[in-house]
């Protein structure tokens, strides 16, 4: 029988170096061991220029290149940072993780991460991010990552926390990974195509939710870190719901979910977490877990880890990290 199971960790998952603490005779990461305990970073303002990153630097582990794409309506940049291993290539090619928020993500990993990763089955790295010199473009990932959902007006729904960014453009972001990006990388390299995973946080682990159960073919491994799940009146709990196990023979998955949100904001300040990513609610969290718990039991290879002790900025690299070892397990 496949490996089928909940771990609920009610612990605090500082991330410096990755999985160090990982039992040597177990997949370092897999679900069920607990990554590195070291001092947890504390994430800069999602406005502040985040500087050079691994991938502006020299590394005896990986090259890295940026591309640029726009999106076909002209309205949002990406810059996608690829790493390739300094390795040879296997004889069935690299493994690949897509991290979506990819100038956040290459803001958080460093050097010994690219070290901890040369050492065995090392991915190409591919950070999914923004034309701008900060962490996140708020508004673009806003639409981006979210299901498409109508208004009661009619109207593509807006999005939760600044009701003045347009959501729902899933699908289109998807045409642009499937169409443009992945070609883009399969180009440089040779690749793996039967070992892709994607990796995302907040809005980036709704879209990778989404994905999932709308495309589930387009990777092999999903990571979702506390995915904003209740965005659109549950829009994507809705759509999952059509969604079974036997529609992605193959796949893996992981839910890790945190304890709330860092920013409230309260009424007379309604915007005051315009920039912050909104944590998935209390019910969104046993909703999602339901969902897991469902395609579970339908036989998927899928965990659901919960961090009380994490806010939800904390779960961005609780998240990545365990999503690095799962791209680099054969």
């Amino acid at each position: 029988m496949s490996r089928r199971h909940f771990l609920i960790a009610a612990a605090s998952l500082p991330v410096a170096v990755w999985a160090q603490s990982a039992p040597s005779s177990s997949p370092i990461g897999a679900a069920g061991s607990t990554p590195n305990p070291g001092a947890p970073r504390q994430r800069p303002p999602i406005d502040t220029p985040i500087g050079p990153t691994v991938a502006d630097l020299p590394s005896p582990y990986y090259q890295f290149e940026k591309l640029r794409f726009d999106s076909r309506d002209g309205k949002r940049h990406y810059r996608v940072y690829v790493g390739i291993p300094r390795s040879p290539a296997p004889q069935e090619g690299y493994p690949v993780l897509y991290m979506l928020d990819g100038n956040a993500a290459m803001h958080t990993l460093k050097e010994a991460d690219l070290e901890k990763l040369a050492q065995n089955n090392p991915p190409v790295l591919v950070g999914i991010g923004y034309d701008v010199p900060t962490r996140h473009d708020v508004v673009a990932r806003a639409f981006d990552y979210t299901p498409p959902v109508l208004a009661e007006d009619g109207s593509p729904k807006s999005d939760v926390v600044d009701r003045s960014r347009p959501g729902g453009g899933a699908e289109l972001f998807l045409d642009l990974i499937e169409s443009t990006i992945r070609p883009a990388v399969a180009a440089r390299t040779s690749i793996d195509a039967s070992h892709q995973t994607l990796w995302g946080h907040s809005y980036g682990g709704l879209f990778t939710l989404y994905a999932m159960v709308t495309r589930p073919q387009l990777f092999q491994r999903y990571v979702a870190g506390d995915p904003s799940t209740g965005w659109g009146d549950n829009a994507l709990l809705k759509k999952a719901a059509a969604f079974h196990a036997q529609q992605a023979p193959g796949i893996s998955a992981q839910v890790l979910v945190g304890g709330g949100r860092a920013v409230t904001p309260s009424r007379d300040q309604p915007n005051a977490a315009a920039n912050v990513p909104v944590a998935t609610p209390p019910q969104g969290r046993e909703s999602t877990h339901a969902l897991v718990a469902r395609l579970a039991a339908e036989g998927m290879d899928i965990t659901f880890q919960a961090f009380p002790q994490q806010s939800h900025s904390q779960l961005f690299a609780t998240s990545l990290y365990p999503a690095l070892a799962l791209a680099a397990k054969r």
